[in-house]
C-alpha cells in the first residue's frame, strides 16, 4: 500500500526485501521487487 501511495519509508522496505531475496539466490523474485519499487 505504501508503495502505491508513494509514502515515505516504503523504499527502505523494498531495499531490505530485495537484499534478502538476492542474497538467498532468488533473483527472479528480487527482480520483481525491484520492478515494483517506488522510483
Amino acid at each position: 500500500m505504501s508503495a502505491r501511495c508513494n509514502l515515505p519509508g516504503a523504499d527502505q522496505l523494498f531495499v531490505a526485501r530485495f537484499s534478502q531475496l538476492f542474497q538467498s539466490g532468488n533473483y527472479g523474485e528480487a527482480a520483481k521487487v525491484a520492478a515494483t519499487a517506488p522510483r
